[in-house]
């Protein structure tokens, strides 16, 4: 098994860690049932190549090797398509159940990874500009709303005053990202060297790890977190974190790293929606990256880090079908800072119509308290059903 942890022992460890099945809210008493997972993709998904423009006529030519054609790709409409591995997500955009965004960002404008994870989770403007999350401070104004962090720590969108309960996969060891693409650098000049260990994590990643040695299973995370979350006294949110997604060298386009990570993702959400079962129906999950990748590849066939990209909304409560983007184009002359995709819409946007439209926070609570320093960004409606 990738995790160590049993069934029984994950929901007792809970229970006893912050009371959340015992002490929280029937259904009755709460504001609002909708469950809500929030899946944050650390490394920075190339939206490029996740949700390919292939309508735009510079897309080909400025990808090059890393095009997605049309035949290794899932229709949206005439000029927006999913990558192959996505098809749990192309179902539910087929049924009306999923939003693609394309062109989103954060209000964050630099390129380094824990600035930009910072930003998307604290809910500001700026890095360090506050010491909790954006959701967990919505947390605090939804008594009995228990919530949930997936993973190694709780993320900073999670932290704060509010309660939080932690579920760690039982790991072996880790590697970060960081660590695995500085070992890719250092022998991109070696030939033998390079191969061998590209193929190494390419191997690890096909047996279901994360290219770093560590085999960490997304989907039965995912089972694990949908069986909690139906429960009548389970959580109401939760945030998963699936890493890896850093794709400077050797990135992929029908094969490769990137197709690996995305099709991960894609029976992560598959496995959620089966698990959660009737209550997908009032369900959103909502998946977000801290910055896109440059739109041209570099010379060790992968990307670097860029600034516009693309997201998900998905969910038996969401109003789907529909691809969301002010696309600028992918010209030369409409480059962000002429290497990236230009972002036209803020996370914020969509983060606050969750809140707001799905989980029931109210408008005051959104200005004061959640969002007190993007008053000027509105949110975005007809979400949700």
């Amino acid at each position: 098994m990738a995790y160590s942890i049993s069934r029984r022992t994950f929901l007792g460890t809970l229970a006893a860690s912050t009371g959340v099945l015992a002490l929280g809210a029937s259904a009755a008493e709460l504001k609002s049932d909708n469950r809500f997972v929030f899946i944050i993709l650390r490394g920075a998904m190339d939206g490029l190549t996740a949700v390919p423009p292939l309508g735009d006529p510079a897309y080909a030519g400025l990808r090059g090797e890393l095009a997605v054609a049309r035949e290794n790709s899932l229709p949206l409409n005439s000029d927006f398509a999913l990558h192959q591995n996505l098809k749990n997500i192309h179902g539910l955009y087929q049924a009306d159940q999923a939003v693609v965004f394309q062109a989103i960002a954060s209000p964050y404008r630099q390129r380094s990874h824990f600035d930009a994870q910072d930003v998307l989770e604290n809910g500001g403007t700026a890095p360090l500009q506050m010491n909790d999350g954006w959701l967990n401070r919505a947390l605090l104004t939804l008594p009995g709303v228990g919530g949930l962090a997936v993973g190694q720590g709780v993320p900073m969108a999670l932290r704060g005053q509010a309660d939080i309960t932690s579920y760690v996969p039982a790991n072996t060891y880790r590697i970060d990202d960081e660590t695995v693409e500085r070992l890719l650098s250092m022998y991109e000049t070696d030939t033998e060297l390079f191969t061998a260990l590209t193929k190494s994590i390419e191997t690890d990643e096909m047996v279901g790890g994360n290219g770093k040695g560590n085999v960490r299973n997304a989907e039965s995370v995912s089972h694990a977190v949908a069986n909690l979350m139906k429960k009548e006294a389970g959580p109401r949110v939760a945030v998963m974190e699936i890493n890896g997604w850093d794709t400077h060298n050797r990135q992929g386009v029908v094969t490769g790293r990137l197709p690996s990570k995305l099709a991960e993702l894609d029976r992560a959400i598959g496995a959620l929606k089966k698990s959660l079962g009737d209550v997908w129906g009032t369900t959103a999950v909502l998946v977000a990256t801290e910055f896109g990748r440059t739109a041209k590849p570099n010379g060790t066939k992968g990307t670097d880090h860029g600034t516009g990209g693309a997201g998900f909304l998905l969910g038996g409560a969401v109003q789907g079908g529909r691809v969301i983007s002010d696309w600028p184009g992918l010209g030369e002359a409409q480059l962000y800072e002429n290497r990236d995709l230009k972002p036209t819409t803020d996370w914020h946007e969509v983060f606050k119509a969750v809140l707001s439209d799905h989980l029931k926070v109210s408008d005051a609570a959104l200005r004061h308290t959640v969002f007190p320093e993007s008053e000027a960004v509105k949110m975005m409606p007809g979400l949700f059903i």
